[in-house]
């Protein structure tokens, strides 16, 4: 219960809306007593009317008083279906404020997180974590509450009714209540324990539908629709033994609540029977109390389903709470003194691991980069050139080292404000399910169209884009399916330039492009004077311009210098860039064959 406790700021901030919903509920219950008070005078007075009438006396009055009391039934349930009525609207629309509040704060939450998170988390789990854990909580702070408020209002005011007319016939009919209470407690526990497990599995769901979805062109293309169906199948099998064992105990749950309320009613007739014979109640007391009886069945029933809500909210929560206790990345606001207009980065013996790894993926790595520099990184697959580059984009921090920006530590300021004057082209290249256009300038809302022209001619995508139907105005499919690799390369590179960055970071921003495009954004990231650029890259032709190389062997820097310099060393860029030098050649003259 301790995790919903973090639910009592949502609740606070709606306290108009609570307050209100318990004051209908308390008044929805006052005139719902009334009617069982009412009905035994009209058994009361009914006897009296039949007992006048069969004497041959006078019953108008009586008859006068019957409608009387009818009139003031009618009333009664009138304002009882009133107060239900803005009891619902005070609770459940309250609900809903607080699950488009919590939603918000996920999502908020989930933007400030850094990459090392997403390293680790699921994406369907996210999303079940927004959808299925936050439905679970507002049930809770909803329904739950709403008939938890309305079973102890209830209980309070029928059970003080029951002993305002009899003391001993109320101690009978609440004798199977300490019975109750004991079996709500103990299947309570066993609801939560299956809730959690269901709560993962649904997050296991998610993620493995998820990446169906988003791979189902690479299933297709393997031919691996069976083994994805099988995979789904087992998964979604847990999700159903989980599920069902669950059903299976609130089902079990139900049928108990309804005969210990049946046993009330037994022991309501019996005793009150015995009681009306030896003249201590009426007729109309044992009817009063039937109605008392029912009016309790309903809130004792919903407490096994407001008790799996309540286990299930409880589960969710704890999702939900790891998730908004998860660390942010720093928010310290930048430095005063510091110069925003440049770009310049110090690196010294710095290290970096991730969870997992055996060895640090960066070990020492020492290197300065002079604010409108060009430095270019490659190295073989795995060497550490992508987590270099994320380390300058700040999306990790060093394990141990220093890592400078413009003179000051990096972990001193915040990290959102480096990135704003900074264009990142990454090596998974993303595009939004929306127009051209609007991808271009999903960071530059504010710039004007002849930008986004001169930003998509920078990256020799202005005459492609022209070919399509409608242009810039063109959708895009999911990650840019209807665009090809070389394209979807080009249009990041215009959405990294648009702002007119002072850093610009490319992570292999070239690998799908032809040799005559390359030099041509080569040639026009040459114009960029006052820019500091960071490039990493296979292709050594992509990085070659730079005003200086490292080569990256085991997350260590082994070479370092410029592109003429690395060659005079004969080490192994130069073994690199014969080998791509040589297959250029080849490639080359096979065209030239086939031409003749």
């Amino acid at each position: 219960m301790k995790d919903l406790f973090s639910l009592n700021r949502f609740l606070l901030a709606y306290k108009g809306r609570l307050l209100a919903g318990f004051v209908f509920v308390a008044a929805s219950n006052i005139f719902a007593v009334y009617p069982a008070e009412i009905t035994r005078r009209i058994i009361d007075t009914s006897t009296d009317f039949f007992a006048a009438t069969a004497k041959g006396a006078d019953a108008g009055k009586i008859h006068e008083q019957l409608l009387w009391l009818l009139f003031l039934l009618l009333g009664a349930t009138l304002l009882k279906g009133i107060c239900m009525y803005f009891m619902r609207q005070s609770l459940i629309v309250m609900s809903r404020w607080i699950e488009y509040d919590l939603k918000n704060e996920i999502y908020l939450k989930l933007q400030k997180l850094p990459l090392s998170f997403y390293r680790k988390s699921h994406t369907g789990d996210i999303m079940a974590r927004m959808s299925e854990d936050v439905s679970n909580v507002r049930m809770y702070v909803g329904p739950s509450i709403m008939y938890l408020m309305n079973l102890l209002v209830m209980a309070v005011v029928v059970i003080y009714a029951m002993f305002r007319v009899n003391a001993q016939l109320a101690l009978w009919v609440l004798m199977p209540l300490p019975v109750l209470s004991v079996l709500v407690y103990t299947i309570s526990r066993v609801i939560q324990r299956q809730s959690m497990r269901i709560q993962s599995q649904v997050g296991s769901l998610s993620t493995l539908s998820q990446e169906t979805f988003s791979g189902i062109r690479v299933i297709q293309a393997l031919a691996a629709e069976p083994a994805s169906q099988s995979k789904m199948k087992n998964e979604s099998d847990l999700y159903f033994r989980y599920s069902t064992k669950q059903v299976l105990i609130e089902a079990l749950y139900q049928p108990a609540i309804s005969l210990l309320i049946g046993c009330s009613v037994i022991l309501t007739v019996l005793v009150g029977g015995i009681q009306v014979t030896e003249g201590q109640i009426t007729t109309g007391n044992i009817a009063e109390f039937i109605l008392y009886v029912n009016m309790l069945t309903w809130p004792f029933t919903s407490l096994g389903w407001v008790s799996a809500l309540i286990q299930k909210a409880t589960a969710s929560m704890r999702r939900i709470n790891r998730l908004l206790e998860a660390p942010e990345a720093p928010l310290q606001e930048l430095p005063s003194e510091m110069d925003a207009g440049k770009a310049a980065f110090s690196l010294h013996k710095v290290s970096l691991s991730f969870t997992g790894r055996n060895s640090p993926v960066l070990k020492n790595v020492s290197l300065e980069i002079p604010a409108g520099s060009s430095l270019g990184i490659t190295g073989k697959t795995g060497s550490g050139k992508t987590t270099l580059i994320h380390l300058l984009a700040g999306f990790y921090t060093p394990d141990s080292g220093t890592l400078s920006f413009n003179g000051f530590p990096v972990q001193h300021f915040n990290i959102p404000s480096l990135r704003a004057n900074s264009g990142i082209v990454t090596q998974d290249t993303f595009l939004f399910s929306d127009t051209i256009y609007n991808n271009l300038t999903f960071a530059s809302s504010d710039v004007s169209f002849e930008e986004v022209t001169r930003a998509a001619h920078f990256a020799c995508l202005h005459e492609t884009i022209m070919k399509f139907e409608l242009q810039y105005s063109s959708m895009l499919g999911e990650r840019g399916i209807n665009l090809s690799g070389g394209q979807r390369q080009r249009l990041s590179i215009a959405r990294a330039v648009l702002p007119n960055p002072t850093l610009l970071i490319m992570d292999d921003a070239l690998s799908a492009l032809d040799t005559k495009t390359e030099n041509e954004i080569i040639g026009n990231l040459k114009t960029l004077k006052e820019v500091t650029m960071v490039i990493a890259g296979h292709r050594l032709s992509a990085i070659r311009h730079c005003d200086q190389i490292i080569y990256l062997e085991g997350g260590q820097i082994v070479e370092q210098g410029t592109h003429e310099s690395l060659m005079q060393q004969r080490g192994k860029y130069y073994q690199i860039w014969q080998l791509q030098h040589k297959q250029i050649s080849e490639d080359r003259e096979e065209a030239l064959t086939g031409l003749d």
